[in-house]
């Protein structure tokens, strides 16, 4: 147990960030105390569950009309489109980022609410949000891995993490394994 507590300590960057130490992410963590974090993480996924908390006991999803729920749910994750606007300004980055990520958990948790009206069973509909949720974490994920590897492949350490200063500390970490 202790191995695993050390290599969780050791890779706490890794873990809460995943991001490189590099100028070129900067915009993708926030600092809170002596811990990076990254937005995505650390904004969309509470703000996903806090919105369907507050929507199923609350009554409100399934008090609302489908249509409702499909066009907020809808305005919501266009958020996701916010967060590609190239602002100048780092603070404006970040703030534009929360807000962006916040709008696409509470959109998601929307979409949730679409979803459980469809006519199908409890287990249905929990396998059709499981499916329709596992297709855009991996949407965002294959999007997120295109944009990592246009930014690291103008960078003049291409991919070579050992070389890389915004990768270097974390592989190393990494590769110390348990």
């Amino acid at each position: 147990m202790s191995r695993l507590l050390d290599f969780l300590k050791r890779n706490k960057y890794f873990l809460l960030a995943h991001h490189p130490k590099c100028d070129k992410f900067q915009d993708d963590t926030i600092q809170i105390k002596n811990t990076q974090l990254c937005i995505g993480c650390f904004v969309a996924i509470p703000m996903f569950f806090i919105t369907l908390t507050v929507g199923v006991f609350s009554h409100l999803f399934p008090n609302l009309s489908i249509k409702t729920l499909r066009i907020t749910s809808g305005i919501l994750t266009s958020g996701y489109l916010i967060g590609k606007i190239p602002f100048k300004i780092h603070k404006i980055v970040k703030i534009v980022k929360i807000v962006s990520k916040g709008m696409v958990g509470t959109g998601g948790a929307f979409l949730v609410g679409v979803l459980w009206h469809f006519p199908f069973s409890p287990f249905g509909r929990f396998l059709l949000v499981f499916v329709i949720l596992e297709f855009a974490f991996l949407g965002h994920g294959i999007l997120r891995a295109i944009s990592i590897y246009r930014t690291c492949n103008k960078c003049p350490f291409h991919f070579e993490w050992k070389r890389c200063p915004g990768m270097n500390e974390i592989t190393s970490q990494l590769d110390k394994g348990f």
